[in-house]
């Protein structure tokens, strides 16, 4: 699927330096994707794959949902295992079907994430972390603002049928929520509020926003063609490196 490019980075690397944010800040990003959810929600299309290196910044430092290869046209619920592990709603833990409410739960545990930089779940075992997530027992952090926690106590709710988002009210449902009180939701889909942080980009080639990594199957693919040509070359040298 070709998306415009975005040049600004992840979210989860803007996470990782400054991360926890102001609740006016995490605000900012949440709300892009509260207005990105309540749209696909019109078209009966669940997302179920909400992390922050899935939402890149653009130029203006506004939100850029990415990597739509979980996501699904639902008349009915659905049983597939997939997500990321720290996001999964308890649902889909118990294999119980899950709809669109999978993607509000992500949503609260995006708010989260923004605001403490961790996940509220998360643990070194993987499998006690999932039994965190089916109990969804939270502690807020002492700084969470009142809005804050009234707001996540309406969105990371085990049960799928009390969970706001996909109730009477739908997506308008979260955004009437307090901690919402203030944001111009207009100005934030026009684009014209200013961002907390815009990337700086060079050109229209700059990807220094991204971090740089070694894509294992190019490795491979360029070891053995050396192979075939070099018969000095070695699996233990670097000679290969940023040759053509």
């Amino acid at each position: 699927m070709l998306l415009e490019l975005a040049l600004g980075g992840e979210l989860f690397s803007l996470l990782q330096k400054k991360a926890p944010l102001s609740d006016k800040d995490a605000m900012f990003y949440v709300s892009q994707v509260v207005a990105i959810f309540a749209f696909m929600y019109s078209q009966k299309v669940v997302y179920r794959d909400l992390k922050p290196e899935n939402l890149l910044l653009d130029s203006k430092g506004y939100i850029k949902m990415i990597d739509f290869g979980f996501a699904k046209i639902l008349n009915e619920k659905t049983w597939t295992l997939c997500g990321t592990p720290e996001y999964l709603a308890p649902e889909i833990i118990k294999n119980a079907g899950h709809s669109f409410e999978v993607d509000w739960w992500c949503t609260g545990i995006l708010t989260f994430e923004c605001l403490t930089g961790v996940t509220p779940f998360v643990c070194e075992d993987q499998m006690e972390s999932y039994r965190r997530i089916i109990k969804c027992q939270i502690k807020y952090p002492k700084s969470f603002s009142k809005g804050a926690c009234e707001y996540l106590d309406r969105l990371l709710v085990a049960d799928p049928k009390k969970r706001l988002g996909c109730l009477k009210g739908g997506p308008a449902d979260v955004k009437k929520l307090s901690w919402f009180d203030g944001l111009d939701w207009k100005a934030q889909y026009d684009k014209t509020l200013p961002a907390p942080h815009v990337p700086s980009i060079k050109s229209a080639t700059d990807d220094s926003n991204f971090d740089e990594f070694e894509d294992e199957a190019i490795l491979q693919y360029t070891k053995a063609n050396y192979k075939k040509t070099d018969p000095n070359f070695s699996e233990f040298s670097d000679n290969w490196v940023g040759k053509d």
